[in-house]
């Protein structure tokens, strides 16, 4: 309780545009609460920018996207500090275990964000590559508890029942213990301007599906790095129609993807590296494989658009309208991304 004091007392006395907003009904709970934590180690100067750039913006879809939005404006603020936090971070690094319930534990690992968002996606693939028809089973048990044999078994290959969660930790258990019989290559996406790649700025990075990391971080990872260039109309950033082509070239998914950066669903936060590239207008239908034709859609979100009743139009190269089933309309626009913390006055270039 008097920890939970000592926080209210600081939130009023050191946030008070943020708390008036609380006050007000303007701003809810957890969302002041995320910005009294992540900036509380700043001058009160720069703390006070802060406060002012995050209540002058919208509060975003979810916490987790105010939140990170707030660590990009902390970024552009005070580099040097966000650097020295993630030395500080780095060296806390730490495996650790805890018994649960029911013959179970808890394995906690924690790691860079870009080491761990590749282990992640690396089990990710795996798991759901052996959620199809495959014979091969990680680490799977049968139901008498003895292991499964890791050859395919004769005759047809049956259906793993098993939910996603479940295959990615017999996924995680057998990497790990050693029962491995196939590799899959990950591809670690960061996403940084020519500036401070050659060293010539310190402007954060982004690491596609965890946010921004620092411009000494980034720079290592480009260090042993295979290099695709994107060309685009350098004023609306589209490209050449692919005409009957149904799968876009790898360049034009690339650039799809950092466009939109994640589901283009509202509200939707699932991260572009877990997206399928949707036609809007159906392929099959005569849809064009072109910037203003594609977007980004979880699997839930792309089964909605197909079998829920969910109506999509792209007037324009990212801006999604969507209308439900219910008759209620809403949109996305893509081009403009109020997450990325640009200070006031300042724009994105691409």
């Amino acid at each position: 309780m008097s920890g939970r004091l000592g926080v209210a007392w600081e939130v009023a006395h050191q946030l008070p545009a943020a708390f008036a907003a609380l006050t007000a009904g303007a701003l809810d709970r957890t969302r002041l609460f995320a910005l009294h934590q992540l900036t509380a180690t700043l001058t009160p100067a720069a703390r006070a920018s802060v406060e002012a750039e995050m209540l002058a913006g919208s509060q975003l879809a979810s916490p987790p996207r105010w939140r990170r939005k707030i660590h990009r404006l902390i970024a552009r603020l005070d580099p040097d500090a966000v650097a020295k936090r993630r030395k500080r971070a780095k060296a806390d690094r730490k495996i650790g275990i805890q018994s649960l319930d029911d013959g179970m534990a808890l394995l906690t690992a924690t790691l860079t964000a870009e080491d761990a968002r590749a282990i992640y996606d690396r089990i990710d693939q795996i798991a759901r590559a052996h959620g199809h028809n495959r014979g091969l089973r990680l680490g799977a048990t049968g139901t008498d508890g003895t292991d499964r044999p890791n050859d395919p078994a004769p005759g047809p290959d049956p259906i793993d029942q098993r939910p996603i969660d479940a295959r990615r930790a017999d996924v995680f258990a057998a990497l790990l213990l050693g029962n491995r019989r196939e590799f899959v290559s990950v591809e670690v996406q960061v996403i940084a301007p020519v500036g401070t790649l050659a060293g010539l700025d310190d402007n954060p990075m982004e690491l596609v599906g965890y946010g921004s990391i620092p411009a000494r971080v980034g720079r290592a990872l480009a260090a042993d790095a295979s290099w695709r260039r994107v060309l685009s109309d350098p004023v609306t950033g589209t490209v050449l129609d692919l005409g009957h082509r149904r799968v876009p070239t790898p360049a034009l998914a690339r650039l799809v993807r950092h466009q939109q950066s994640r589901c283009v669903f509202p509200g939707c936060g699932m991260p572009a590296t877990r997206t399928d590239i949707d036609h809007t207008v159906a392929h099959i239908a005569g849809g064009r494989t072109a910037l203003d034709n594609l977007g980004l859609l979880c699997r839930r979100h792309h089964v909605a658009k197909h079998r829920g009743g969910w109506q999509l139009t792209q007037p324009r190269p990212g801006v999604f309208l969507w209308n439900s089933p219910t008759g209620r309309s809403y949109s996305t626009d893509t081009t403009h991304n109020d997450e990325d913390a640009l200070p006031g006055g300042q724009h994105r270039v691409s």
